[in-house]
């Protein structure tokens, strides 16, 4: 079986992303949001570990929800709201345009530099994921060109 190991196997290239937890690869996806204030329209790109891309959108969706909470307490705190029925998140997502499964740290720069930049700045945050994988990281804001 070694002659067909090659043939059904795909192996990486470039720099292999560090391990995170067992079973989980490394997804970066890439969403189309909108600023609820200014309705303005941007792309984002954020990286994500799941063993599989419903894992990987759950894990997403989990990350936003902390995110929406933090900013919440924030607005709270402040005044601008005064409770959380008063509350809006500050953005939403419009669609994702692209979710994949990525090995290198050349793919993941192909999609966006500057989220590699983020990852390889924080060590790929691999102790943070080990102790929370429903978490994101985002890297680089970009216009949506169809907006």
């Amino acid at each position: 079986m070694k002659f067909f190991r090659p043939f059904f196997t795909r192996r990486p290239t470039g720099t292999l992303l560090p391990d995170t937890l067992p079973n989980h690869r490394w997804w970066v996806i890439e969403r189309r949001m909108e600023n609820r204030q200014s309705e303005e329209r941007f792309r984002i790109f954020e990286a994500v570990i799941a063993p599989d891309k419903a894992t990987a959108r759950a894990h997403l969706a989990a990350a936003d929800a902390r995110l929406d909470a933090v900013l919440m307490k924030q607005a709270i705190r402040r005044g601008d709201v005064r409770d959380a029925y008063d509350w809006q998140p500050v953005s939403r997502e419009l669609a994702v345009l692209t979710l994949v499964p990525v090995r290198s740290e050349e793919e993941i720069a192909a999609l966006d530099p500057a989220l590699l930049q983020m990852l390889q700045d924080h060590a790929f945050f691999v102790a943070d994921f080990q102790d929370s994988p429903d978490m994101a990281v985002g890297g680089g804001v970009y216009p949506d060109p169809l907006h």
